[in-house]
């Protein structure tokens, strides 16, 4: 092939990897849709279930997990867009999901106060936490899986040991309920984002809450944090992003331009890139270092379904 090409045996080859990544987008109509982020084109939607209230994605992005107002939480496969699994359980509808970083484990908030903790190998419930009075609008999984985060509506968060399923750390706010949260890499701080358009930082091992982000005017229903956890980013109903320095708390960027309320947002820090969904149906891509908008994502067919997760495949 190489000499068809005109070269000879001691001509040197430089290999270039192809610079293409692709966003997965979950929607609140259970469809799955594929761009390419380079060149921000649709490169597929695939309709896994009816309406869902919560999404995850897998950190491989093989797998995802959508919530139901029925109680079920449902496991798909994406590359064949089937459903595998079927969580069922008893506390009213599924507010948030999580999947466990090696995908093994996922992890389930009701509008009851009770979250679960399930096997999707097998589907098997193994633990259930069932200490919050409000729904369970957040849940997250540390980064080693060790431990699972809870935040409800009961304006507590409560830190649980993923082996027992014993709660080990209640942080109790004053910010009005609590609708997000994530976990630092190292698990000694949690973000959670509050009804009252309040960002806490926590300390895991003493409980206190070291810092508070103010500047949302409406809840905060997405957080996140940078692997070094030095960056909070945020997102909230008032339509808004923010990225935040946690060393000083100030923030660094507004990022304005949806119509309506921000529901996600991660952080991908290899391609220098935040991502936030909204609850119009929009996606954009932002420049972290900058704060500006570098492209948005609208859906081909006009659909203006809630954005509720977002994940990068290389």
């Amino acid at each position: 092939l190489l000499c068809g090409a005109g070269l000879k045996d001691n001509d040197e080859v430089q290999i270039v990897m192809c610079p293409w990544s692709f966003l997965l987008i979950a929607s609140e109509d259970g469809v799955v849709s594929t761009w390419n982020i380079h060149q921000a084109a649709s490169v597929a939607a695939t309709p896994l279930s009816l309406a869902c209230n919560s999404a995850a994605f897998s950190a491989d992005t093989r797998w995802a997990l959508l919530g139901c107002d029925d109680g079920v939480a449902s496991l798909w496969d994406l590359q064949s867009g089937t459903c595998i699994r079927m969580l069922r359980a008893r506390g009213g509808a599924v507010l948030s999901v999580a999947f466990s970083s090696d995908g093994l484990l996922g992890l389930t908030g009701f509008v009851s106060g009770s979250a679960k903790i399930w096997n999707l190998s097998n589907g098997a419930c193994v633990k259930t936490l069932s200490r919050h009075t409000g729904g369970v609008h957040a849940a997250c999984f540390s980064s080693e899986g060790q431990l699972a985060v809870t935040g409800g509506t009961d304006e507590k968060i409560m830190v649980w040991a993923v082996k027992t399923g014993k709660c080990i750390q209640t942080l109790c706010g004053d910010s009005g309920g609590v609708v997000s949260v994530t976990c630092s890499s190292d698990r000694s701080l949690v973000l959670s984002g509050t009804l009252r358009g309040v960002t806490a930082v926590w300390e895991v091992e003493t409980g206190l809450c070291i810092c508070k982000l103010e500047g949302h005017s409406a809840p905060v229903a997405c957080v996140a944090l940078s692997q070094d956890a030095d960056l909070a980013l945020t997102g909230s109903h008032d339509a808004e992003g923010r990225i935040w320095d946690l060393k000083t708390g100030a923030c660094l960027h507004v990022l304005r331009g949806h119509g309506a309320a921000v529901q996600t947002v991660a952080l991908f820090e290899d391609l220098g890139l935040l991502v936030t969904g909204a609850a119009d149906g929009t996606t954009k891509l932002w420049n972290l270092s900058t704060g500006k908008c570098a492209s948005t994502l609208t859906p081909l067919d006009g659909s203006r379904a809630r954005v509720l997760a977002v994940a990068v495949r290389a």
